[in-house]
């Protein structure tokens, strides 16, 4: 809970020791994400009494600085825009998507999440990185139908001017509650089917206690994955089976786990491939 009266921008409450160790912010139905020395997101402030989610890469203990001229440093909370026609349901259960570009998007256009046919979530595109909420099926019945952990959102690119809907295909991780994901591009171009087997950085990375690894692969085939230590040993088989060609999210819980450097393996029939996380606990 922010505790004060009145609403404050981030950078006026937040302490200077929290710059890359805290790296999101969650509310509702707003997020920020701290990068190369700035907030970005719809979430630009934090507003009295109401709580929010701190993602960080360690422990942290601080206190928020409230300006001591507090009445002429406050700040105005704009309620998020709606896109009429769009609407969805606010779940317990939600995920960012922070979506740094999209080539056919002008200012103004809007971003639709849907997962089988239902609108899950939207945010306008105002030119640089936005927060697109992604809501999950949390068992209750407003989100029935919602997004499953491990579960791929679908993005539509809505043109405010015409009313035209594109679908958007790109390296989309895989839906898990109260995490944050950031998307290089999203784009209106057919689905382009991977021509080889790739890898993904886990994200996040460090973790704790969960991550999502992401790989493609452009044919259905005989897919492991493991956890190694960093003697090479299993520690822990992901996946071991069939899938499909096209992009795949697995999530990591390293609940069991000591901290430390690991290994990600993907072994398939025609290649093996390697990336590391670190576990900090």
């Amino acid at each position: 809970s922010f505790p004060s009266s009145d609403a404050f921008a981030l950078e006026d409450v937040l302490p200077s020791s929290l710059d890359d160790v805290v790296y999101a912010i969650l509310s509702e139905d707003e997020a920020a994400y701290y990068q190369d020395g700035q907030w970005v997101g719809s979430l630009s402030s934090l507003q009295g009494f109401n709580g929010y989610w701190f993602k960080s890469n360690e422990p942290i203990e601080f206190s928020f600085e409230i300006p001591d001229d507090a009445l002429s440093r406050s700040v105005v909370v704009e309620q998020p825009k709606v896109l009429e026609g769009y609407t969805y349901n606010q779940s317990t259960s939600r995920a960012f998507y922070f979506i740094k570009d999209i080539p056919e998007a002008n200012i103004g256009d809007w971003i639709i999440a849907m997962h089988d046919g239902l609108v899950v979530g939207t945010r306008q595109w105002n030119g640089v990185m936005v927060d697109v909420p992604v809501m999950g099926d949390d068992s209750e019945s407003y989100s029935y139908g919602y997004v499953n952990e491990g579960a791929v959102p679908e993005f539509k690119l809505y043109h405010a001017d015409t009313g035209e809907i594109k679908d958007l295909s790109g390296d989309t991780p895989g839906f898990a509650n109260n995490e944050v994901f950031i998307v290089n591009e999203l784009n209106t171009d057919n689905l382009i089917i991977p021509s080889e087997i790739t890898l993904s950085e886990a994200y996040p990375n460090p973790f704790n206690p969960t991550t999502n690894i992401t790989f493609n692969i452009p044919n259905t085939m005989h897919v492991e994955l493991n956890i190694l230590d960093i003697n090479g040993r299993l520690v822990q088989r992901l996946v071991n089976g069939s899938y499909k060609q096209g992009p795949h999210s697995i999530k990591v819980n390293g609940e069991q786990l000591a901290s430390g450097l690991y290994f990600v393996e993907l072994l398939t029939p025609k290649t093996a491939k390697y990336s590391k996380i670190l576990l900090l606990k």
